[in-house]
């Protein structure tokens, strides 16, 4: 972090949006909320296209898009930007940030829309078929550790867990070769987090020792990161830990940690996670009364964040969905007893010079009341 902040006060203004897109995307995150890195990966953005930087201009954007999803920032607008920095990517050449794009375009598209092969990376965007064959022929790792990231979030979000697994292993994940390939990448963290939630079930399912002791590789990798000040995962150590607290029998641990998942993910504002947990308690609190409040609060967040193609798959009590109208939900939706600040940027693209207008307002605190989660 140190040398990171020492590069940005050095850094002149040829490079300075790619300073500010390598300091944010590989370093700074791991100290600093996901939150407070957007905003200068929009000025890098915006640096980028006026000093001729155009590479170092849409890596930033596409950095942007990727912690928005991660925060579980509105897919609606998602899908609206990945359009607009995909058709730019395409015009100045830059296929390499076009690829990355695209992924992050068809990911946020089959979770949002309801579809039978949602969990598949491919559509109307790109097919993993197609890049999985190319990447055959040209033996280019990198590029097939790329693709396999995006393929393992959207398999997580559909709770494929034993897919998420496999691809896990024909990449070797497991072996923490990212961190290798890719040092210091933004989307190490939330892979790492959806490996172990996904091997911890997969254990639960087969009895195989070998998936918790992958898990349990990725949990201590979490548990590090968070100890050394990393505040982006801290509900997610909470949550694995949860996780494997009821494995163990352990359900009164379990249940404080799930409680302290919810209020984590709710402060931070991260929207997606926080109705994961509730949609993982509604699951564990099966045939109880807990059960309907957990799937009506994952049913109200999911829907927040514009997951229709999410949704579809969630069983639900009928009235808590039926009047719902996709990408429509009021922004300003209210939480009981959970304090978040929110950031809304309201940007546009230049016709000229494709720029983005940033537009911040302070959202007023929020709250939302924290349950039970087992008996």
């Amino acid at each position: 972090k140190m040398y990171a902040e020492h590069a940005l006060r050095l850094m002149t203004r040829l490079v300075e949006s790619r300073t500010i897109f390598v300091n944010h995307f590989c370093v700074l995150h791991w100290q600093i909320p996901f939150q407070d890195c957007r905003q200068p990966l929009l000025r890098a953005y915006d640096i980028g296209l006026r000093t001729g930087d155009v590479e170092a201009a849409l890596l930033a954007i596409n950095a942007y898009m990727e912690m928005t999803f991660y925060r579980g920032g509105s897919l609606e607008s998602l899908l609206d930007d990945c359009q607009i920095y995909a058709r730019q990517a395409e015009r100045f050449s830059q296929n390499h940030v076009l690829q990355l794009i695209q992924c992050c375009w068809q990911m946020v598209f089959n979770i949002a829309t309801p579809d039978s092969q949602r969990h598949l990376l491919k559509g109307n965007i790109i097919d993993e078929d197609v890049i999985l064959d190319s990447i055959a022929k040209t033996k280019d790792p990198i590029t097939k550790l790329k693709l396999n990231r995006f393929r393992i979030y959207l398999a997580f979000w559909y709770c494929k867990y034993h897919r998420v697994v496999d691809i896990m292993l024909s990449t070797e994940a497991h072996k923490f070769n990212y961190e290798k390939a890719l040092p210091g990448l933004v989307g190490i963290g939330p892979l790492y987090c959806y490996c172990a939630l996904a091997c911890i079930q997969v254990f639960r399912d087969t009895g195989e020792p070998k998936y918790k002791k992958y898990g349990m590789g990725f949990f201590d990798k979490i548990k590090m990161w968070c100890k050394k000040g990393n505040q982006n995962f801290l509900h997610m150590e909470r949550l694995i830990e949860a996780e494997l607290e009821v494995l163990a029998g352990q359900t009164n641990a379990a249940a404080r940690n799930f409680e302290s998942a919810l209020v984590l993910a709710g402060r931070s504002g991260l929207v997606s996670d926080q109705a994961y947990v509730h949609e993982r308690c509604a699951a564990l609190a099966e045939r109880t009364d807990d059960e309907r409040y957990h799937l009506e609060k994952a049913i109200a967040l999911y829907t927040e964040w514009g997951a229709y193609g999410k949704l579809d798959t969630i069983p639900r009590p009928r009235s808590a969905y039926q009047d719902s109208i996709p990408f429509t939900v009021s922004v300003d939706s209210r939480f009981d007893d959970m304090q978040e600040d929110t950031i809304v940027f309201e940007h546009r693209l230049d016709s000229l010079e494709g720029r983005v207008v940033g537009k911040v307002e302070d959202d007023p605190s929020t709250n939302a009341s924290v349950m039970s989660v087992l008996s």
